[in-house]
């Protein structure tokens, strides 16, 4: 049986996609990705006061600063999206 396309006829609602709902665990996720970014940079400006003398130089090298934000940037995500509540099917 070949798939036919019924055109639209005016006054007919569109033949869109249903829209789910976005799932927990992907919201708690995205907020989790964002706040990373916010972490990162609290975590380098801590680190900066406390180990590399404030704002004097040096400042914290860059390879600090990139091992930082991958483990915000992948940590955060990770407990946000796996301490959310799963949805049931």
């Amino acid at each position: 049986m070949p798939y036919e396309v019924t055109p639209q006829q005016p006054g007919e609602a569109d033949h869109a996609p249903v829209r789910h709902p976005i799932e927990p665990k992907v919201k708690a996720a995205t907020v989790g990705g964002g706040a990373a970014g916010v972490v990162t940079a609290f975590v380098v400006w801590i680190t900066d006061q406390l180990w590399f003398n404030g704002d004097v130089p040096p400042e914290v090298p860059f390879p600090i600063v990139s091992m930082v934000g991958l483990a915000a940037g992948a940590a955060l995500p990770f407990a946000a999206g796996y301490y959310a509540r799963h949805v049931n099917r």
